[in-house]
């Protein structure tokens, strides 16, 4: 099978992608480097088992875009199975007939590399393939290119010494500008480590190699063999010698009196052969690349890069899924979990103008990217710069004498770069990755248990300024010297091994656990100004604090020239980190592109963040979608243990050492970044104010249930219930809220209708309104529910308006003043509460409008709500509403606490002497000459002789009437001269009889005249025959009107200027001023000081008053 790089020495060649192939089932979605835990039952396989950086890199190589005519001639792709399918053998699941030949991938279970029959036929049996739902994605092998760092100015260069290791100013250079190994050579050597030289090969038969060369481990990933000696791979009669030098700087054999000296001159250098121009690999470059990096992992303690992408300026140079997968697994589980070191060269396309963060290999956070500079200290011409470069070694300019080069191992014999076995010239970020690579040899030989993270924090804190007048330097917050094209500076082999041997003691009480943040996408959506130094900023705060070692900035920008944009990245404390700087870079957009950061190493996350974003080159524009950040790192100390750590308390204001700065019961941390209320509800709070919403509530206790009313209540809401009235007020009762406690989570603690707030604030609002108890439904415990009270008038704190008849509808009741009094003992209140209870309106006598008082109706059985006043309740053949008309006459009219009732004779005793008055007046009438009490109308009357048998009595008025009614029943047993009913003669003089013809008739004196209703037949009366006789004078109305059984019988007009007149000093009862005796039966004879209306005289007509008070309401038992 025919193996997938050719021509891997070559440039990458850029190609116009137009055509998709995403699979339709594969999540487009951008991922994050978010740590997630995923359990699975069966074997790791498949998808779900890759880490989210793994299957973003499968995504952007499933999602690119190709050219349609490309698509159709590739023979080589790669698939990946489903997680249901990735543990199948290939031949299970599809028909291989098409397939030329087929593999497993080693690195990744559930990928397969297929080799079709025919470009035209690999495309249509992947779709069709894709259709099963067996597979998650696939793509083509593209046959991606990789360059070695080695770019050779002259072939002819002779040197005797190596500079690099010790400059002390030979060659004219700057004595000093050297790896400084010297001191650290006094005690390690290398001894021990394990070095990978993943290159073009290595020839382990030059005799400064063949030493320390381990041929067991070493592995031919190009030939798939053993065998890492190199060849002949582009035809130019000399073997590939780039890995033989790179050998050479890290681990040629030293003190042997041969050759040159390597840094590690005594470690073990294991060769591994991937970067070729011929190979015969049956694997894919991404997975030939994989396996390369974790190529022993068990043993290998160092892996040296100095190849990468293109440096051509117009390459973003991706890193494909298993690559990034086998970095994670070399960090992650190389040297028996301390992790593999993998050292990379940070690129030589510096005069083009390339960024080493535009090579996904250098600027991963799980390698070392190294600079050159030349041996006068100063940057070569050729090395990338990048907010990602860590540090600087030694190598030469192109244009510089060769005898500045670095010389170093080559072919033995004739065949290699030189007719002897050492290279004159080499160059290049090749060669400074090796030097580091020594250096992190003597680290590792000093103190074996650094972890790969140790490491960089070593060579950071140890590599060493130079180029002093270069303008690129700053302080990073740290205090630290960085600088875009050097990095940190300089490596020093003394100054990282002496602290690489004391590291542990150093940090003892350094917590470096690995931890990461992501501070998740910020959408921009914002066009990108052309030719505008502006450009655009987006910001984001992050809450999170920890120490920074690597920042990533993933990034999607649309725009049609990316060589026009710079990116810069400011921390909260104003450290700029310059991602990327315009270029001549052509090509389009950055999807998805990661930018590392080692600028902000040790600074701490916490603060506002800002990504600038702007196009300084005028001709095409862009727009900016959104970005994305991730902190990887370690703690920062929280001294107090408060889960916030100490960097965020200086910035927030807190105490380091005090766990509740406001006291409060929550820790700082849980306030700032939230906690739990005990109902699961999540809060942020005010971690220096112990009452965050000033609601005189502790936040804990808001949170925590520990108050009186054991209420959960909102820390940042000071109502929680919305009530109006503060938790505080409603928790503990304070004197703002008069004292009560009430509940914080309902408005209406008391269920009662009323706000808790109305019932405590409502006279502040309304004067007119009363206050009431909002913990309880009935304040005052009357009965009525508070709301019914303040709705209708009443005091909800006064018990006494339950019994209270608001509005006196009783039963013989009346208003006085401002009360409702009971006018004699068969008096009835129909209090407020009866009202309540049974529905009516207490501030309304006649509830239903039906004519009746609801009192009346009540106590008569009758519903008050219900107008049923044309009912007959008691089937009595008259209506109810007739029914109390004749019950006013016995409650109102007849009502000894009428005023207007001056005498009422109702003759009921058997006294022999005098007739009773039933009014309170006691209006005594004196038996004269025989009357006899007897059987009457109702009970007893008086039966008068008419000769002379009579009653008197002193005058019933303190002055004389000037409005008037009388009335009686009366039985004629024989007609007399005119026999009076009844007459006045103190009180004004008037005669109510019957003159002997029979005729009714009712004379008044007045004006010193006298009147006298007219004869009618109406008035007539039969001997023998109960008679209800009434009559009124009304001065008011000047007139005077007679009534028979209830009917205005006669009436006469008295002169407006007249008035009656007095005589005498008696009043009579059978007999008149001047003896006019009446022969016959009288009963019920009243006097009142008012003149009645006709329905008052047809009411006094139609019964016996007493025995209908005492049938309505008391029918029902």
């Amino acid at each position: 099978m025919e193996h997938f790089y050719q021509n891997m020495k070559s440039q990458f060649v850029l190609l116009l992608f137009v055509t998709s192939i995403v699979a339709n089932h594969v999540d487009l979605e951008p991922y994050h480097s978010d740590d997630v835990v995923i359990e699975i039952e069966d074997s790791v396989c498949g998808p779900h088992s890759f880490s989210n950086n793994v299957k973003a890199a499968f995504l952007k190589e499933i999602n690119r875009n190709y050219l349609n005519s490309e698509l159709y001639k590739l023979k080589d792709w790669i698939i990946i199975l489903g997680d249901n399918y990735c543990n199948e053998d290939l031949p299970n699941l599809f028909d291989l007939s098409s397939l030329d030949d087929y593999h497993s991938m080693r690195f990744i279970n559930g990928g397969w590399l297929v080799n079709f029959n025919s470009g035209e036929l690999a495309y249509s049996v992947l779709n069709d393939w894709e259709k099963t739902e067996k597979l998650w994605g696939f793509y083509p092998e593209m046959g991606k290119k990789s360059v070695l760092r080695y770019e050779p100015n002259d072939p002819f260069y002779i040197s005797g010494d190596q500079w690099y290791l010790h400059n002390y100013g030979q060659k004219n250079g700057t004595s000093g500008v050297d790896i400084n190994p010297q001191s650290a050579w006094d005690n390690y050597d290398g001894n021990g480590i394990y070095i990978g030289i993943i290159d073009d090969g290595l020839d382990y038969n030059n005799p400064d190699l063949s030493p320390n060369f381990v041929s067991s481990y070493s592995y031919d990933y190009c030939d798939d063999d053993t065998d890492v000696m190199p060849s002949d791979s582009n035809n130019d009669t000399e073997l590939d010698w780039h890995g033989t030098a790179v050998a050479g700087i890290v681990s040629a054999k030293g003190n042997n009196s041969v050759g040159i000296s390597g840094i590690s001159y005594n470690s073990e250098i294991v060769g591994i052969r991937l970067i070729a121009d011929k190979c015969n690999s049956e694997f894919s470059l991404d997975e030939s690349e994989a396996l390369a990096l974790t190529h022993r992992i068990e043993d290998i303690d160092i892996y040296v890069n100095s190849w990468g992408p293109s440096d051509d300026g117009i390459t973003l140079g991706h890193i494909g899924p298993l690559a990034i997968s086998a970095l994670e697994q070399g960090v992650t589980e190389g040297r028996d979990g301390l992790g593999s070191v993998y050292v990379w060269a940070a690129g030589n396309g510096h005069l083009n103008q390339d960024n080493s963060n535009k090579d996904a290999y250098a600027n991963s956070r799980y390698t070392i990217a190294a600079g050159a500079i030349n041996w006068k200290g100063e940057r070569t011409d050729y090395s990338e710069s990048g907010s990602n470069v860590m540090l600087v070694a030694p190598s030469s300019n192109n244009t510089y004498p060769s005898n500045s080069a670095i010389f170093s191992t080559d072919i033995s014999g004739t065949n290699g770069n030189s007719s002897t076995d050492y290279l004159e010239f080499m160059n290049g970020t090749s060669a400074s990755a090796p030097m580091v690579a020594g250096v992190i040899g003597l680290m590792l030989e000093a103190e074996p248990e650094l972890t790969w993270r140790d490491i960089q924090h070593i060579l950071i804190r140890t590599s060493q300024k130079i180029d002093h007048s270069d303008e690129g330097w700053f302080k990073t917050y740290e205090g630290r010297d960085f600088n875009h094209n050097y990095g940190y500076g300089l490596v020093d082999a003394t100054r990282a091994v002496n602290l690489a041997k004391n590291w542990k003691n150093i940090t003892s009480e350094i917590d470096f656990t690995d931890m990461s943040y992501n501070a998740g996408i910020v959408d921009v959506n914002k066009f990108i100004f052309d030719a505008n130094d502006l450009g655009r900023t987006s910001e984001i705060y992050v809450n999170k604090s920890m120490n920074i070692e690597t920042v990533e900035v993933e990034v999607n920008i649309s725009h049609a020239y990316r060589g026009d944009l710079n990116v810069f990245l400011e921390s909260p404390n104003g450290i700029v980190s310059e991602l990327v700087r315009q270029s001549k870079d052509n090509g389009s957009n950055y999807y998805n592109w990661k930018f590392t950061s080692l600028v902000h190493w040790d600074e701490n996350s916490f603060g506002l963040w800002k990504l600038k974003v702007n196009d300084t080159d005028a001709g095409t524009a862009g727009t900016w979608n959104n970005w994305n950040m991730t902190f990887y790192g370690y703690p920062e100390k929280d001294s107090d243990s408060d889960g916030l750590p100490d960097y965020a308390e200086s910035v927030i204001g807190t105490g380091p050492n005090n766990p509740d700065w406001d006291n409060d019961g929550l820790l700082d941390g849980e306030e700032y970044y939230g906690w739990s209320d005990l109902q699961g509800n999540f809060h942020y709070t005010d971690l220096k104010d112990f009452d965050s919403d000033d609601d005189d509530v502790n936040d804990w206790y808001e949170g925590r249930e520990d108050n009186i009313t054991r209420s959960i209540t909102d820390p940042n809401n000071n109502d929680t219930d919305g009530d109006g009235i503060l938790d505080g007020c409603e928790i503990y009762g304070l004197d703002d809220c008069d004292n009560f406690i009430t509940n914080p989570l309902s408005v209406d603690t008391d269920g009662d209708g009323i706000s808790d707030y109305d019932e405590i604030f409502a006279n502040l609002l309304e004067p007119s309104k009363y206050r009431s108890d909002p913990t309880k439904l009935d304040t005052d415990s009357d009965g009525m529910p508070d709301p019914y009270e303040i709705a209708n008038g009443f005091h909800p704190k006064i018990q006494a308006d339950g019994s209270q008849d608001s509005d006196c509808d009783g039963v013989l009741v009346k208003v006085q003043g401002l009360d409702c009094i009971l006018l004699n003992e068969n008096s009835l209140r129909f209090t407020n509460l009866q009202e309540y209870l049974r529905g009516t309106d207490p501030n309304s006598q006649d509830s239903d409008s039906d004519g009746m008082p609801d009192g009346w109706e009540f106590y008569s059985g009758l519903n008050p709500v219900v107008q049923d006043s044309h009912l007959d309740l008691d089937n009595d053949t008259i209506s109810n509403m007739h029914e109390y008309d004749n019950f006013l006459i016995d409650s109102v009219i007849f009502s000894q606490t009428n005023p207007e009732l001056r005498a009422y004779w109702r003759f009921d005793t058997f006294d022999t002497v005098f007739a009773i008055d039933s009014t309170l007046n006691s209006n005594f009438a004196l038996m004269a000459n025989g009357p006899i009490k007897g059987p009457a109308k109702f009970t007893n009357g008086i039966y008068c002789d008419g000769e002379s048998s009579h009653l008197s009595m002193d005058s019933i008025k303190n002055t004389k009437f000037t409005e008037y009614t009388v009335q009686s029943w009366v039985k004629l047993t024989n007609y007399t001269n005119f026999g009076t009913i009844f007459g006045t003669a103190t009180d004004g003089r008037t005669w109510l009889g019957i003159d002997s013809e029979g005729f009714i008739q009712f004379r008044v004196f007045a004006g010193n005249k006298l009147y006298s209703t007219p004869l009618e037949n109406d008035t007539k009366a039969v001997l023998d025959v109960w008679y209800h006789v009434a009559a009124t004078y009304s001065e008011t109305e000047n007139s005077l009107r007679l009534y028979v059984n209830g009917t205005l019988a006669t009436n006469a007009t008295i002169s407006p200027s007249h008035s009656i007149k007095t005589t005498g000093s008696k009043n009579y009862i059978c007999r008149g001023q001047n003896g006019d005796y009446l022969n016959g039966t009288v009963d019920n004879i009243a006097v009142w000081e008012r003149s009645f209306s006709e329905d008052e005289i047809r009411y006094l007509d139609e019964t016996e008053p007493s025995a209908r008070l005492r049938n309505m309401l008391y029918r029902q038992g």
